[in-house]
């Protein structure tokens, strides 16, 4: 699953977990957004949809597993995404 936090950059604004109010896919995953892993580079390459941020800020997305006891992601997948 995706994890998406979103930081204003006010330094008084802590980083909020908007996971919940992002638009989602049938799959559960949110739209348009795709992670791949590239054994050979040893990275994730993503698509990501960037309609959905709109307000200015950092939005952190962080590919995290669905059942901890289950999945190990390894390496982190993360990426950041600025809105000016």
């Amino acid at each position: 699953m995706i994890q998406v936090t979103f930081s204003s950059g006010f330094p008084t604004d802590p980083a909020t977990d908007i996971t919940k109010i992002i638009p989602r896919s049938r799959k559960g995953l949110p739209l348009s957004n795709q992670f791949e892993y590239i054994p050979s580079f040893d990275r994730w390459r993503g698509a990501l949809e960037t309609d959905f941020y709109e307000a200015p800020g950092a939005y952190s997305l962080r590919m995290v597993p669905g059942d901890d006891a289950e999945y190990i992601i390894e390496p982190d997948c993360e990426a950041i995404y600025v809105v000016q």
